[in-house]
């Protein structure tokens, strides 16, 4: 007897019926779920090659093209800003000079 109250042979006994009966369901899993793809999960080629993968884009491609396309459009931002303001500083030396048309501006 063990120091726990079960027999060697008892204890022998029940951990085979407990890891039979793991493998036991194991392999009934296996053969209703035998559908079920696995693509992608195998660690090695089996059966059919895959053929050529569409090429994706990468994460990091598409954040460089997406922060291309913020610096474009900021770019055009200041350019619009810079003519505006071009446009602006012109009327204000244009007023200056209309009531007496003796300033020179350039």
């Amino acid at each position: 007897r063990r120091g726990n109250g079960m027999e060697v042979a008892t204890a022998q006994r029940l951990a085979i019926a407990i890891l039979g009966g793991g493998v036991f369901i194991s392999v009934v899993n296996a053969i209703l779920k035998r559908h079920i793809s696995d693509d992608g999960i195998a660690c090695c080629a089996c059966g059919e090659t895959p053929g050529p993968k569409e090429e994706v884009e990468s994460p990091d491609k598409a954040l460089m093209n997406l922060r291309q396309q913020q610096v474009s459009a900021l770019r055009e931002d200041v350019t619009r800003l810079e003519r505006l303001l071009q446009n602006m500083l012109s009327l204000g030396s244009a007023a200056i000079a209309a009531p007496g048309d003796i300033a020179h501006v350039e």
